[in-house]
């Protein structure tokens, strides 16, 4: 590892206040994001048989979400919107990926 361009490469080109040391972002998912890149480059576990995860509702409803084909962000995005018939929506910004299901709120 270079001294010079290790911290840099990790964010860590700022001055600690206190005991505290906070870097910069070093990675943006976005919705062309490809799978593959995540996890350090490790990427996403996709089984093409089993789903890889369920969306539980609060009211007692639930969704289970296979990613076979998907290869970038937004096709899991699509993927939610589609196992969830709209019901859930997932999306991507500049503050980082969210979900959103169904304001229950009366």
């Amino acid at each position: 590892m270079g001294a010079t361009i290790t911290a840099a490469n990790l964010g860590l080109t700022v001055v600690a206040v206190g005991d505290t040391l906070t870097g910069d972002q070093i990675n943006l998912i976005m919705t062309d994001t490809r799978l593959p890149l995540l996890n350090d480059g490790r990427g996403v576990r996709i089984e093409p048989v089993f789903d890889e995860f369920q969306i539980n509702m609060q009211d007692g409803n639930f969704y289970t979400v296979n990613l076979s084909g998907a290869n970038k962000i937004n096709d899991v995005i699509t993927t939610i919107s589609i196992a969830t018939s709209g019901d859930v929506a997932a999306s991507v910004n500049a503050a980082g990926p969210s979900v959103k299901g169904p304001n229950t709120a009366s």
